[in-house]
């Protein structure tokens, strides 16, 4: 794809040949009438003359008209489309390839302008429902104590705190979401990876310990990849972590070259059925509210985002037996 001052110097290239070719077409046409009807009368050769002189211009404005007027007559509808809140407005090709490169660019822009909108609602209601179930508990509890239709016991003492921390680790989570969604801020680094993965695997091993579960690593040693330190721990640790609460694992491995990097396990793995959704933000294979098991939903919508702020992909498929999380280093 040719970039914006290549396609601006191929569309002046254009202009420039048509300016160049109306006016040889008006030198030729002078030409021909005076060599040709040299005994013509006056009249006649200036009548002929005129309409070499106003046609021709007529001629190079309808085709400049059509060359520049009509695709931002398309980008401007666009526009006003965009303003009455349609941002998916789309933009007719121009037939104009230097434009319809722009134009292009401009849809691919209004698309993810549309995306990140539908994104930014789904969050308002996905984090209201989330926040609203604690705290709906929370609020009927306390004005019931309040108001001294229950006791201050210790259970409801701790269901209060219970819901707190849940509040808490929801807006941990939420925080950690928006920070994973934002550009990259930090600066490329050389990821030597096997020695990261296996800080990982040190500093878990008491929880690794506790879940009879083993890693192995097929990794170089000498295997480096440039990336975002810290973002490129956080997507192994939280990995390793959804392995450990959810899956039953007893192995694990990460296979990592330098185009990719895999990480498996040999758990219980999810339906067919939730397979397509483990990166939507709070979609919970266990449907339980308990934290212990059925979680906050986000860890691999944070996940995602870490891996693509890098300009990697990922994507999940069924091991059998387990899940398998196949990250590609494109950047």
């Amino acid at each position: 794809m040719k970039t914006i001052s290549g396609l601006r110097g191929s569309f002046m290239a254009r202009v420039a040949l048509l300016a160049l070719t109306s006016g040889l077409l008006v030198l030729a046409g002078l030409i021909f009438i005076v060599g040709s009807l040299s005994a013509a009368p006056t009249g006649l050769k200036l009548g002929l003359v005129a309409v070499v002189v106003i046609a021709l211009p007529i001629a190079l404005g309808w085709l400049t008209r059509r060359l520049i007027m009509r695709p931002l007559s398309y980008l401007a509808d666009a526009i006003s489309a965009m303003q009455s809140s349609s941002a998916k407005a789309s933009i007719k090709p121009s037939g104009i390839n230097e434009f319809d490169a722009i134009l292009a660019r401009f849809q691919h822009l209004t698309s993810q302008l549309h995306q990140e909108e539908e994104l930014r609602k789904n969050l308002i209601s996905d984090t209201s429902h989330e926040l609203n179930t604690p705290l709906a508990v929370m609020t009927g509890q306390l004005i019931a104590m309040q108001e001294s239709k229950l006791p201050i016991t210790p259970e409801r003492i701790a269901v209060l705190t219970e819901q707190t921390e849940r509040l808490t680790a929801l807006v941990s989570g939420l925080d950690a979401y928006s920070r994973a969604r934002m550009p990259r801020q930090a600066g490329v680094e050389n990821i030597h990876v096997r020695k990261m993965c296996q800080q990982l695997l040190d500093e878990l091993s008491p929880q690794i310990k506790v879940h009879s579960l083993q890693v192995r690593l097929d990794i170089p040693a000498t295997l480096v990849v440039p990336g975002d330190r810290q973002a490129f721990q956080q997507i192994l640790h939280n990995w390793l972590e959804n392995v450990l609460r959810y899956s039953g694992a007893a192995q694990a491995r990460i296979i990592a070259d330098k185009y990719g990097i895999t990480l498996t396990d040999n758990g219980q793995g999810v339906s067919d059925k939730d397979l397509p959704h483990l990166f939507e933000r709070f979609y919970r294979v266990e449907k339980s509210r308990n934290r212990s098991t059925g979680g906050l939903g986000l860890g691999l919508a944070i996940t995602k985002e870490l891996v693509e702020r890098q300009g990697w992909t990922i994507r999940v498929e069924a091991a059998q037996p387990g899940l398998a999380f196949v990250i590609t280093f494109t950047a």
